[in-house]
């Protein structure tokens, strides 16, 4: 291998790279359209590809993560733009002609001079901060002829391939301004504060633990104080300049995801259920710090950070969508419009549940002037409870008025026995219009509205398994914990679809693998050695 070649190909990547500029994203094809890649290799005339086209196509499947001939000629069939870019006119290679020239037109000396190529894009990638286009995560149906223990095999190495796509694909996203020639890189960073929110301990203790681990260990492997990953941490910014650009990044991360969960054809013409709801986090301490509010009394105190956020309750497919901070002056109506301006720009909403805490004439209002169909349990002020305690259960009243004078609003309200307490009446309102056929089925839309719980489940995985704890006063680092929580957890939630769909070719009920399990694997593949 001419050294010299790959000295000189090193310092074109490291200028093409630095002049992308730091956090962009480039198709892999047409970041290597700008290379000859064959220059050392002389063309053969009886060949009907260029050398520089075919050794292209090889270091693109190298970093794409495509393995099968058959595989990369489906794909370049669909993506006439990459074919175009690797140096492919009209004709694309077939699997044949592929196979033969990695096989046979390749000496030890070009496959040396490929990986070497391959390992420096990756590296300088990660270095400057500018992402490639994401491996493609193959989806295939499940065999018929698979037992338990292939099923449990392949749902295995496909979580491993999974991870590893998370380390390529989705850390580079995650914006840590680390200077070039920092001694730590930024996945190093992300290791450390993944690992710790794993164990769900303190980034101090798990620094100091991990940097004596590793030191007194064989492996020698070195990780950043904690203070130095707080620092990084702040230059977010402070206040609304923090939350805005935490808040770029996710909605960053959030589209690479979305992409990828379309894709697999399970959001396409469909209406979907979401939750909308509150969760605090308690906070000990002055109650004028910035962005701290009142809550109910939890856990000795009365007051918390809160963020509100919306999930899709469908099973399987329960994406956090967005969560935005709410300050003390935060209207119930404000956060729920703009939760719902971004959910309607993803997905087609069949319902919105939200929890009783949204009853009032303010939020309907904003529903029903949108159209969007809601369902939420009433507050039992003394109108609803007399009518709970004198109107027999099932039965329903229409056009209900909520305000008094010129504020009000109307609204259907529905009544049901309460099935844990038998003598209780619960009171249900929803825009659903309902008639006397509808009263049978009073209870299924009351059960109907459990479904909502699975935004509680989806805060206990955040706050369990992907968050950090802290003690922090400093809201940028509180909010990025979360936010970096949030992400995780969608991650998660795209990494169980695609399994499932790969294993069974539909996502079934029960969930085939554990946060914790998700998590451990995930920080396995983080912490192997570079």
């Amino acid at each position: 291998m001419n050294r010299s070649n790959v000295s000189w190909f090193k310092k074109d990547i490291y200028r093409t790279f630095s002049a992308i500029g730091r956090g962009q994203t480039i198709k892999t094809s047409e970041f290597l359209k700008t290379f000859e890649l064959g220059s050392l290799y002389m063309k053969r005339k009886h060949e009907k590809f260029s050398t520089p086209s075919m050794m292209k196509l090889n270091v693109f499947m190298r970093l794409k993560g495509i393995k099968f001939q058959t595989r990369i000629v489906d794909y370049l069939k669909k993506n006439k733009e990459d074919a175009h870019n690797l140096g492919f006119g009209k004709e694309i290679p077939d699997q044949r002609t592929i196979s033969h020239f990695l096989n046979h037109s390749l000496d030890n000396e070009a496959n040396k001079y490929i990986s070497a190529i391959v390992r420096i894009i990756e590296t300088a990638s990660e270095k400057f901060n500018v992402v490639l286009d994401e491996r493609c995560i193959e989806v295939k149906r499940a065999r018929k002829t698979d037992n338990k223990k292939t099923i449990h095999n392949r749902k295995f190495e496909k979580l491993c391939e999974a991870c590893r796509y998370t380390k390529k694909n989705i850390y580079p996203h995650i914006r840590l301004e680390i200077g070039k020639n920092a001694k730590f890189s930024k996945k190093r960073y992300l290791d450390l504060l993944l690992e710790t929110a794993h164990t769900n301990q303190f980034l101090e203790n798990k620094s100091n633990t991990l940097r004596g681990k590793f030191k007194l260990g064989k492996i020698n492997v070195e990780f950043p104080q904690a203070d130095s990953l707080l620092y990084h941490l702040k230059k977010y910014g402070k206040g609304e300049e923090a939350i805005s650009n935490i808040k770029s990044m996710y909605f960053d991360m959030f589209e690479k995801l979305w992409k990828t969960a379309k894709d697999t054809n399970k959001f396409k013409d469909r209406k979907l259920k979401v939750a909308i709801d509150y969760t605090h986090l308690p906070y000990y301490g002055n109650e004028n710090r910035y962005m701290v509010t009142e809550c109910k009394p939890t856990r000795g105190t009365f007051h918390s950070y809160t963020f509100a956020s919306v999930c899709i309750v469908e099973h399987g497919m329960r994406f956090t969508l967005l969560a935005l901070p709410v300050g003390k002056f935060d209207s119930k109506k404000k956060i729920v419009e703009e939760l719902l301006e971004y959910t309607r720009k993803k997905i087609s909403i069949s319902e919105v549940l939200l929890d009783r805490g949204f009853f009032g004439i303010d939020v309907i209002s904003l529903l029903r002037k949108n159209g969007i169909k809601y369902k939420m349990p009433a507050i039992k002020n003394a109108e609803i409870k007399r009518m709970c305690e004198t109107i027999p259960a099932p039965n329903y009243m229409n056009d209900y008025r909520i305000g008094k004078g010129k504020k009000h609003t109307y609204t259907n309200i529905f009544f049901v026995k309460s099935r844990s307490k038998k003598d209780e009446t619960m009171a249900f309102v929803t825009n659903t219009d309902i008639s006397n056929s509808d009263i049978d089925f009073l209870e299924d839309m009351a059960d109907d509205y459990g479904k909502r719980w699975g935004v509680e489940t989806s805060y206990k995985d955040i706050n369990e398994a992907f968050r950090a704890r802290t003690v922090s006063v400093n809201y940028t680092i509180r909010f990025f914990y979360y936010m970096f929580s949030v992400i995780f957890y969608n991650v998660w939630i795209l990494v169980k679809m695609l399994i499932s769909l790969f294993l069974f070719g539909k996502i079934v009920e029960k969930s085939i693998i554990s946060a914790k399990m998700f998590v451990e694997i995930l920080v396995c593949v983080q912490m192997e050695v570079p």
